[in-house]
């Protein structure tokens, strides 16, 4: 078997919900475990770098990048054709989709023609949103994963709407926010505000990160945005051992575009730290 094969499967997230994702093997052909990829608000997995850093990191990893199943993205893998599960795409319903991932990846379910992903550790890398949601994924389930590295992570999950599309889905049912890559108007519904409120405390990174049981690595552009660094100094300052690393000229996609044009040095280093980070969690 050739140890960087790539291929694709659908897996069962829950009713009518469906995650698309690739495994990508080690190449050492001796993997250590399985990092776990999730991409952020509006991202998916064949977006600009993810395939190529998927690559790029399984050298003793087995690596997976994955579409949430409501993420907007369906069969055609790259166009967002499926509005109407974007304006319902809740950050619960993400965590479904993650631990179902991660329950077929333990019982080696995973419907892939090849060896299952080696569950022996488990690692999440997530992107914006996703590095948010793999830091609550390992407060909930301390468990579950060995470590969390996140890129460009969000920790105020209501920051990435705005308090008018917030108050629009509350009280209009729906609101709307524009893609500035395609110019669609992109639907959210009123159950993303619900989801927000009633989980309010749990959704509470920040507060909650006093918690955390496993390693966080923060890997930040000194160029993101403003409110991702502010989050990030926030979570420091209540853990000390979390490790954060700037990304020289780096922003929120270390200088990455889709469709993918090559890397960048920002996200040579990027790749870089991320590799040396896992190493030393090994």
């Amino acid at each position: 078997m050739e140890t960087e094969a790539s291929f694709q499967f659908t897996a069962d997230s829950a009713e009518t919900r469906i995650i698309r994702g690739n495994l990508h093997y080690a190449a050492s052909g001796q993997p250590q475990g399985t990092i776990v990829i999730i991409h952020g608000f509006k991202g998916f997995k064949d977006w600009g770098m993810f395939p190529s850093v998927s690559e790029r990191l399984a050298v003793d990893y087995d690596v997976i990048r994955f579409n949430l199943s409501r993420n907007g993205v369906g069969e055609s893998l790259n166009e967002f054709d499926e509005l109407e599960k974007f304006g319902r795409q809740t950050f619960t319903g993400d965590l479904e989709d993650l631990g179902s991932l991660l329950e077929q990846i333990k019982t080696g379910s995973l419907p892939v023609q090849g060896r299952q992903p080696a569950a022996a550790r488990l690692i999440l890398l997530g992107h914006s949103r996703g590095g948010g949601e793999a830091i609550l994924w390992a407060l909930d389930h301390p468990d579950s994963v060995q470590a969390v590295i996140a890129w460009n992570g969000s920790v105020r999950f209501e920051d990435m709407f705005g308090e008018a599309e917030l108050q629009a889905m509350r009280e209009q049912g729906i609101a709307h926010i524009r893609n500035a890559r395609t110019g669609q108007q992109m639907p959210l519904e009123r159950v993303i505000a619900e989801d927000l409120e009633q989980n309010r405390e749990r959704f509470n990174i920040v507060e909650r990160i006093t918690e955390l049981k496993v390693p966080l690595v923060l890997v930040q552009g000194e160029q993101d945005y403003r409110r991702l660094i502010h989050g990030s100094e926030q979570l420091v300052r209540r853990r000390a051992d979390i490790e954060w690393i700037t990304i020289a000229d780096g922003d929120h996609t270390f200088g990455a575009k889709h469709p993918y044009q090559g890397t960048t040095a920002a996200l040579d280093a990027a790749i870089g730290t991320t590799l040396k980070a896992v190493g030393n969690i090994s």
